[in-house]
């Protein structure tokens, strides 16, 4: 090489964008822009915010990591820092259709039937829910048995540990697919 003659060396990111720019002209990106268009879900992988993945969230990436590869949602790949990794990570994951749901938008459908919470909500105090419903039929299903007993209950002698009536419920409780609550009180 002579003196005087500088060597072109574009930066990575015009060689991306110009690439992206190629492809998208020949239409091979097309398939990529309609990716991730799930009603109602918000996904990772959309940069530019829009509501879909697509080729523009590349060209968002792209310029998020030149303008400031310090920001961690310029790191994609989740190795460090901004690379052209990323993008081609970015790039990969929308091919395949590996896209990270952030949310996902849930329209309830009306129901007259009862919404069993599963862990909060109605318990079956001191009971399960099968003898509850015998007991009351209009008492709501539940989704915990809540137990409490007194410390001289579970220990009636000192060092006698009544596992035998703790074991026996838990399994009744598992059987009829409720959680297992307990509170010990002392007197």
């Amino acid at each position: 090489m002579s003196k005087g003659i500088k060597r072109f060396r574009p930066y990575p990111h015009i060689l991306v964008l110009g690439g992206l720019f190629c492809l998208l002209s020949l239409g091979v990106l097309q398939a990529l822009s309609q990716t991730g268009d799930q009603p109602g879900t918000v996904y990772e992988e959309d940069f530019n915010a829009d509501g879909s993945v697509g080729v523009l969230d590349v060209l968002s990436l792209v310029l998020l990591g030149r303008e400031n590869p310090a920001d961690p949602r310029a790191d994609y790949n989740g190795d460090g820092g901004y690379s052209l990794a990323d993008v081609t990570a970015l790039l990969r994951n929308m091919l395949l259709g590996r896209l990270t749901p952030l949310e996902a938008v849930v329209n309830p459908v009306e129901s007259d039937e009862f919404l069993l919470n599963p862990g909060v909500g109605f318990t079956s105090p001191n009971t399960t829910d099968s003898d509850m419903q015998r007991w009351n039929p209009r008492y709501p299903r539940c989704a915990n048995a809540y137990y409490r007993w007194y410390w001289n209950e579970i220990e009636p002698e000192e060092g006698q540990i009544r596992f035998g009536m703790i074991d026996t419920l838990l399994d009744q409780v598992h059987r009829e697919k409720q959680a297992f609550c307990f509170r010990v009180m002392c007197q």
